[in-house]
């Protein structure tokens, strides 16, 4: 997972970053790491890496809290007209 997320593979980047910050898929558990991987898939424009990079930034989830940039994520993930981006958003 980690060589396909090294390789920009913006999927593995979601699931390596959702890993770390649950502490699964063998992964321990990092806020801040597993934000930062999300936030670089979501930079790709994977939606549900845009979805959870908006509920990161509106909870403070391993980076500091701003409601108006995760408005704008969301806003991206939404528009994305993505089942699991939705239900995330």
């Amino acid at each position: 997972l980690r060589m396909c997320a090294d390789n920009n593979n913006a999927t593995a980047m979601f699931h390596y970053g959702y890993g770390a910050l649950n502490g699964i898929f063998g992964l321990e558990k990092s806020l801040p790491q597993g934000a930062e991987w999300i936030k670089k898939s979501a930079e790709l424009g994977l939606a549900s890496g845009m979805a959870w990079h908006a509920f990161c930034l509106r909870y403070g989830f391993g980076v500091k809290k701003d409601e108006l940039l995760s408005d704008e994520w969301g806003d991206k993930a939404w528009c994305s007209n993505t089942a699991f981006a939705l239900g995330v958003c």
